[in-house]
């Protein structure tokens, strides 16, 4: 769902490769594992966007915000990592 949450400021970028990418159509649960529950969040590679996706202790749901060009464009939260990436593959682009 679409949502008005943003990164919280504490955050810090997890050094790694990308949580989801839409190339590989692949989802990294060990980075899943890595920053859940932690003030971190991890990429997320799409084909004409990026995202930034952590796990929020309070609403117990993954949430990325999107950025095309280097603008806020929307944030999404969905209770899974696959439910998150197919709503945000299907609001923004597959290809």
């Amino acid at each position: 769902m679409h949502a008005g949450l943003r990164l919280p400021a504490q955050f810090q970028p997890y050094s790694g490769n990308s949580i989801i990418s839409d190339l590989f159509t692949a989802i990294n649960y060990e980075i899943a594992e890595a920053i859940k529950g932690k003030d971190l969040y991890a990429q997320y590679s799409g084909w004409d966007y990026l995202g930034k996706v952590w796990w929020d202790e309070a609403t117990e749901y993954w949430c990325a915000e999107i950025w095309k060009n280097y603008e806020y464009v929307c944030s999404h939260m969905t209770p899974t990592l696959p439910e998150l990436r197919t709503e945000i593959m299907q609001t923004h682009g597959e290809r």
